[in-house]
């Protein structure tokens, strides 16, 4: 019998299975588990070294994530168990288009939708860190007229001597941004203490600074070859901040060893949409709802 525990908020302990999991979302990871843990009750459960994840939110009740560890056929099983064969339909979230037509093959009754609202736009890591070719003219426009107009800038990782000062950007940039989307406040409540605790989360955080004040922010982790960049946030009065902070990031953090940049949803934001959709993303990768009805 499973027996399933609240992720409360760190899931670090969890990471171990994320980078074992075939399924490659920012949703797999310890930053998103951790800064959205109000809007997606997740409970867990392990069963022979594997994964099970079963979340609750607004649009979802006790849906399942694909196993993830040694045993997923074992451990999808015990899914089934408690629900199909219980008579109760089965919801599976955020499945990669192999999963769902290997479940679709087994069950006749399953069907699958997806929300571009939440597909994640993944990159080339070498090419979203050189900007090489007219593709990317833009980019390197703006990082160069902000690295002209702010001659005296300063990017640096992000130390808990830098909290007090990201404490007062974080107000300047809530305040230009009062009438932000819902998804960006839910990820407000928490984003100070995801910062405070970045080596405790094994997640990397940078600042920019001009005139000795931050002006911009971003953090992600490290999953497998993907970088995960979690939060990216700056005051567009600053001109070219955004992709100056988004390049120098991705330069400092990455290696070799990655190869993707995800860089998360748009959430349905139009402008989100459009920046993202600006820097060529390789993949925009969709995730899929599964459902499937009790017989």
């Amino acid at each position: 019998m499973l027996k399933f525990k609240k992720l409360k908020h760190n899931s670090l302990q969890l990471k171990k299975f994320y980078e074992q999991s075939k399924i490659e979302f920012c949703d797999i990871s310890v930053g998103v588990k951790f800064l959205w843990r109000d809007e997606f009750k997740i409970s867990y459960a392990i069963y022979n070294d594997t994964l099970i994840l079963k979340e609750t939110n607004k649009e979802l009740k006790d849906a399942f994530y694909y196993p993830m560890g040694k045993d997923e056929a074992g451990a999808l099983e015990e899914i089934i168990n408690l629900t199909l064969k219980k008579g109760r339909d089965l919801t599976i979230c955020y499945l990669d288009e192999e999963r769902v037509e290997l479940l679709k093959n087994r069950f006749s009754s399953a069907e699958s939708y997806f929300d571009r609202d939440w597909s994640d736009y993944l990159y080339d890591a070498k090419s979203f860190k050189e900007l090489i070719g007219r593709k990317y003219s833009g980019q390197r426009n703006h990082i160069n007229k902000f690295k002209k107009l702010y001659p005296d800038y300063e990017y640096k990782r992000i130390e808990k001597a830098d909290i007090k000062g990201i404490k007062k950007f974080l107000t300047k940039y809530n305040k230009a941004k009062s009438h932000g989307g819902l998804m960006e406040k839910a990820e407000n409540r928490h984003l100070l203490e995801y910062l405070k605790n970045l080596d405790a989360l094994n997640s990397i955080g940078a600042i920019i600074k001009v005139g000795g004040e931050v002006v911009a922010l971003t953090a992600g982790e490290r999953i497998k070859n993907t970088f995960i960049v979690h939060v990216e946030k700056a005051l567009v009065k600053y001109s070219g901040v955004y992709p100056t902070i988004a390049n120098l990031f991705i330069n400092d953090v990455i290696d070799s060893d990655i190869d993707t940049i995800n860089r998360e949803e748009d959430c349905g934001d139009e402008g989100l949409r459009v920046s993202k959709t600006q820097y060529h993303p390789k993949e925009i990768k969709n995730k899929y709802i599964l459902k499937i009805k009790a017989q």
